[in-house]
């Protein structure tokens, strides 16, 4: 049976892939890491990045483009609602939703960067 991960997003995964997914991830992080491998084809994400903005480390190549936003962007929502983490009503600063929307995108960045990497 397949699950729409977020409502209206469109993109499905089978149950037994999502409970698989869940076993051992200790941080939103392992497992949208997780989601993302099932998700993504390696086809899918070579030569892309994870938001398709220029990178601050190599500024003078060229942006690589985004993978595909709207399955990038049900598996953060997804992971998010899993560990009940929501977006806060206050401005004050930065709250634990967006604090681990910033390392999951961080650590899909760094998947990325790893799985492109030519074998040794």
């Amino acid at each position: 049976k397949k699950i729409e991960l977020v409502k209206g997003s469109g993109v499905f995964l089978r149950a037994s892939k999502i409970a698989a997914a869940k076993l051992g991830s200790k941080t939103p992080a392992i497992l949208s890491r997780k989601l993302f491998r099932y998700i993504f084809t390696p086809e899918e994400t070579k030569g892309h990045s994870i938001m398709g903005r220029k990178c601050n480390a190599n500024k003078g190549t060229a942006a690589l483009p985004s993978v595909n936003p709207a399955k990038r962007d049900a598996i953060i929502e997804f992971t998010l609602s899993t560990f009940n983490l929501k977006p806060s009503s206050s401005n004050k600063g930065i709250d634990e939703y967006q604090f681990q929307k910033g390392k999951i995108l961080a650590s899909l960045g760094k998947l990325l960067r790893e799985d492109s990497k030519p074998a040794d």
